[in-house]
């Protein structure tokens, strides 16, 4: 198949950091599920988050994307300020996001669902021939093995997770937020996505990764958020998390931890 370009411009990965989160608070309910985090995602490098379920991982990429928005603190891509902006100017700015329960047009072909995004994200394809061969082109990418003309209904579990990813590739990202777009794969398409996010990487694009699978993490990530009840427990190396006895404690405890898919 023909290239695609699905990252930002060229630039080396130790310029300006491509994300910044600044004390972030969130508080839903009577519940803090963000209590003063800040972090700093270097440009084309990925980030994995781990932690026990309620640690706020999700709720740090609602945060991010715009679908929530702060009580404290401040988010800033590429050092402009998108603190609380919708999600369709965060998309226009360079993000974009995958969700744990696929989303897409019922109505719409896995290619249309996909060229909506070519159309309405940073490629400015306008036309309908164009946006739809870039369609099938990045559905190609993702390893998409339906038809692309199949409904999202009419596909298994693991098409549904690419058509996820690739609608979120379809807006040409420069900050990529996947919320365990791997989760329940098996092996070889567990190994099928960890090469393309190694090539994602190499674009520049910059990739924060929510996932409960320690293999997954240890594969891909070259940096890694420990979380735990909205706080930053640590960020290092997947080793370095890995004998952080806090880390181990509230992520790699019981049933926290899930073996990779066979």
């Amino acid at each position: 198949m023909s290239a695609v370009s699905v990252g930002p411009a060229a630039g080396g990965p130790d310029a300006e950091p491509a994300l910044e989160v600044r004390g972030l608070g969130v508080r839903l309910g009577e519940t803090w599920a963000l209590r003063d985090l800040t972090l700093v995602l270097p440009r084309g490098r990925i980030i994995g988050v781990v932690g026990p379920n309620g640690a706020g991982k999700s709720t740090l990429i609602n945060v991010i994307c715009g679908q929530v928005a702060p009580h404290r603190g401040r988010v800033l891509l590429y050092g402009r300020d998108i603190t609380g902006a919708p999600p369709w100017r965060t998309v226009a700015a360079g993000v974009a996001r995958t969700f744990q329960e696929p989303r897409a047009f019922a109505d719409m072909s896995a290619r249309e669902n996909v060229a909506t995004g070519v159309r309405n994200g940073r490629y400015r394809i306008r036309g309908r021939r164009a946006a739809l061969a870039l369609a099938d082109e990045l559905l190609e990418r993702v390893g998409f093995a339906s038809s692309p003309h199949a409904l999202p209904g009419w596909l298994d579990f693991a098409d549904s997770r690419r058509l996820e990813l690739a609608k979120a590739l379809a807006l040409r990202p420069r900050v990529l937020l996947l919320d365990e777009v791997l989760a329940g794969l098996r092996a070889p398409e567990v190994e099928h996505g960890l090469e393309l996010l190694s090539d994602l990487r190499t674009t520049g694009m910059t990739i924060l990764y929510v996932e409960h699978v320690m293999k997954i993490i240890l594969a891909v990530s070259d940096q890694v958020l420990a979380m735990d009840d909205g706080r930053k427990l640590m960020v290092g190396t997947p080793q370095e998390v890995l004998a952080d006895p806090r880390s181990m404690e509230s992520y790699l405890g019981g049933r926290h931890v899930y073996p990779l898919g066979g």
